[in-house]
């Protein structure tokens, strides 16, 4: 006996047999009335519509045979369904397919069978008309074909079953789609290709007021205000032409227009289908005043909170700043650690309160960026100079590997450097006493990569799959011995996004982690008028020092102290950059691999550029520098041994200072809240005069009448937003004077166009603050000399 082999397309045949829901069905007239036929017109004993299933053959109607299944294997009708003409087997005992087949060799004892295939819509077989006999026969050519007719009688009413079913499915598909349309609380509408509105759903006519006959046969445009309805039939057929889409396949807020003329904020999403060959547009729209509303509403006590919070937490931390750096004398003991815990902890709300704000920002969308061209190696020492007192706490330093030396990228340096020091204050708070912490500049894969590593713990692994979660830390014990609000890391990862970026981490138990970003590079190399204004920059200092390490440690506190640097490794380099560059002081060892330092000295007393340049000699054998002169001394600021005395270093930079100029700078502060006015006023104290107004009233008298060399501006003043100084200053004697915004709020990018600097209260240090303000009043005075309009901080 050979069983019936499975076709090809069982799977899907067996799809198809399932779709009729036939097996297992009670007997029906509309097959017993052909099988009736086909028994009696070909006078056999036996008649069948058998279905052939996955493991058995079942009959849906039979005569003459009690059973109502056998088994496949043993099915002549599984032989039948695997070609297309009636399959006849005249005398199955002389067939070797079937001669022992306990069908022919037991009840029912086949000796003849044919049967014709039963085909659904798909092609597929899933069934036979079969006629059997107990005796041997054949069949003519007109019972062949009378039996495919039978067949094909059996197929319609398989095929009228499967269509009466899929209709009455449709039609409870379709009541239930309508029960959603109708009662969906978003509009939904059909346009065609020319924009003319096909169906309207009923929270449609209620959102724009139009009853759906006004609507259906009208061009959708009448639903937009100006505008959109002059613009829209234009953008359809630019898509229809070019496939570009703006708003198909995306979601976007607009404004829609009511029947009464009334506008609204909406939320539009439009997919595209096709049907009949014509492409049809669907629109799904929501109302979005409430939402709009609460976002306003949102907005401004965010702002209130700010302002509310941030000014005073100024005032605060930088009062008490002044008073631990000394500026009212020395402090007892006990008085100086409180109030080291008081300036730590003021500066630990500040934080929380703009990681909370950042936070709301970055939810709503409205995280301001202010991206420029920036060189990173710069940016990296200035990072590690702001993070360097914070590690120096924990007793952990931060090293830099660079290996991009003169890279760039796009950023707001604000917000990268807000992400640095997440990053590095991050990595020095899990690293051990006596650690490195490295940064490292590296390419990957054609981007800029920024490595922050630490030799802490590790990171947990139930942990990692969450670290860029809000609220989460690493250390949620009660003890909570690392602090920190859990924001920050999830605050970094906006940001990067935002920049264009990626960031990750690589993390081994016990060894420690590596926290990185990537950033695309700067389309073009920074702007020139930076490296322009440093080689005029009045605080610009040549540091010539053979020691690398030395060289590097003077270059970090210059660059904490606002002075920009560069490093000569011996006498011939620094020649070289002098001739190139006007220095305000230069930094000398005496013992250089090419050249004397003395004989150096005398040199440049001998040249007309360099013979006033004012220098610090910091060497092992300054002494014998200075004996060597022999009191021709013109010129040296300071004689120091190493190593260096920081305080001595910086008040003989501050006589150079002095020295090249003695015009004392003039500030303008207009500042409402008089303790933060008090605050700047003595960070300024040894730099500049500073004039305080608390509106924008006295500020504007005040600037008709007098020529300053800075202005600071609060935006949120008692009688307007300080904005709008900027329009009035170009009509004053003003119009040149560079200006720093220093408020809680932050700065759009107009307005950080038309100034010279822009910082947020609660992020600005005040040592930052002086920074930028003695930068600014440089630039202010090269930019006067020179006889060139405002200054750019580049």
């Amino acid at each position: 006996m050979k069983a019936p082999e499975f076709p090809a397309t069982e799977h899907e045949r067996q799809r198809s047999l399932d779709k009729l829901n036939i097996t297992d069905t009670p007997p029906e007239e509309r097959f017993d009335r052909l099988t009736r036929i086909a028994k009696n017109l070909f006078e056999v004993p036996i008649s069948l519509v058998s279905i052939v299933d996955k493991d058995r053959q079942w009959f849906k109607s039979r005569q003459g045979l009690d059973a109502c299944e056998t088994p496949r294997d043993v099915s002549f009708c599984g032989h039948a369904i695997l070609g297309e003409d009636v399959f006849c087997v005249p005398d199955a005992l002389e067939d070797p397919r079937f001669y022992d087949n306990p069908l022919v060799t037991d009840a029912p004892h086949i000796r003849f069978y044919a049967g014709a295939p039963l085909s659904v819509a798909n092609g597929q077989k899933v069934g036979t008309l079969c006629i059997i006999d107990t005796v041997p026969r054949t069949l003519s050519p007109k019972e062949f074909q009378a039996l495919r007719d039978l067949a094909d009688c059996v197929q319609q009413e398989l095929t009228q079953a499967l269509l009466i079913e899929t209709t009455a499915e449709l039609t409870a598909r379709e009541s239930h789609l309508r029960a959603v349309l109708d009662t969906v609380i978003d509009g939904i509408f059909s346009i065609d290709e020319k924009g003319v509105i096909k169906t309207v759903n009923p929270s449609t006519v209620k959102l724009f007021g139009y009853e759906e006959d006004e609507m259906v046969g009208h061009n959708v445009n009448m639903l937009m205000p100006e505008p959109y309805r002059s613009k829209h039939d234009a953008y359809i057929h630019e898509y229809l032409k070019t496939g570009r889409a703006k708003i198909i396949g995306n979601s976007r807020e607009l404004v829609g227009q009511r029947k009464n003329g009334s506008t609204f904020p909406l939320e539009l999403s439009i997919a595209e289908m096709e049907q009949s060959g014509q492409r049809t547009f669907v629109g799904v729209t929501r109302d979005i005043s409430e939402r709009k509303a609460a976002e306003r509403l949102k907005v401004e006590f965010v702002s209130t909170v700010s302002h509310e919070l941030r000014t005073p937490l100024t005032s605060i931390k930088g009062a008490l700043g002044l008073i631990r750096s000394g500026v009212i004398g020395t402090l007892p003991d006990k008085l100086g650690a409180m109030l080291d815990i008081a300036y730590s902890n003021s500066d630990r709300l500040t934080r929380l309160i703009n990681d909370i704000l950042d936070i709301e920002k970055i939810a709503a969308g409205r995280m301001p960026f202010n991206n420029t061209a920036m060189r990173l190696p710069p940016f990296i020492h200035q990072a590690i100079a702001v993070n360097q007192d914070y590690a120096a706490t924990l007793d952990v330093q931060f090293t830099f590997t660079d290996e991009l030396p003169d890279i760039s990228v796009h950023a707001d340096p604000d917000r990268l450097m807000q992400v640095m020091s997440n990053l590095m204050s991050n990595a020095a708070k899990f690293s051990p006493k006596g650690a490195a912490v490295n940064i490292a500049l590296r390419m990957v894969e054609g981007r800029i990569r920024v490595s922050v590593s630490d030799q802490g713990p590790g990171i947990d692994k139930k942990f990692q799959h969450k670290i860029f979660e809000k609220f989460t830390q690493a250390d949620s014990s009660d003890k909570r011995q690392k602090g920190g609000t859990g924001l920050g890391l999830s605050i970094a990862k906006a940001i990067i996004e935002q920049l264009g970026g990626e960031i990750g981490y690589e993390t081994e138990k016990g060894v420690g982690t590596t926290f990185y970003f990537d950033l695309p590079l700067a389309p073009n190399n920074i702007s020139n008028n930076r490296s322009t204004a440093l080689k005029n920059n009045t605080r610009h200092i040549l540091i010539c020092e053979d020691d690398p390490d030395i060289a590097a440690l003077i270059q970090l506190m210059l660059h904490n102290d606002g002075f920009v640097a560069d490093i000569a490794r011996d006498a011939k380099q620094a020649k070289h950059l002098l001739s190139q560059t006007r220095y305000s002081a230069m930094t000398l060892d005496l013992d250089l691999p090419d050249q004397n330092g003395v004989s150096l000295i005398r040199e440049l007393r001998d040249n007309e550029k360099t013979r006033e340049l004012p220098i610090i000699v910091i060497s092992a054998t300054a002494n014998e520098g200075k004996l060597e002169l022999n009191g021709d001394t013109v010129g040296i600021i300071d004689w120091m041994q190493k190593p260096i005395d920081q305080t001595r270093f910086f008040q003989g930079l501050k006589r150079a200072m002095r020295d090249t100029a003695n015009h004392v700078p003039q500030i303008l502060h207009i500042e409402d809240d008089p303790d933060v006015a008090q605050v700047v006023a003595a960070l300024v104290d040894d730099m500049a005069e500073i004039t305080s107004v608390g509106n924008l009233s006295e500020a504007r008298t005040l600037l008709g009448d007098k020529i300053f060399d800075l202005i600071i501006l609060d935006l949120m003043l008692p009688d307007g937003d300080g904005q709008q100084l900027l329009p009035f200053l170009k009509k004053t004697r003003n119009s040149a004077t560079p200006t720093i915004i220093f408020s809680v709020q932050d700065t759009t990018k107009e307005t950080i166009d038309a100034i010279y600097a822009s910082l947020v209260k609660s992020r600005t240090s005040n040592e930052t603050l002086r920074a930028v303000i003695r930068t600014a009043i440089d630039a202010n005075a090269r930019t006067k000399a020179n006889g060139e309009g405002m200054p750019n901080p580049g």
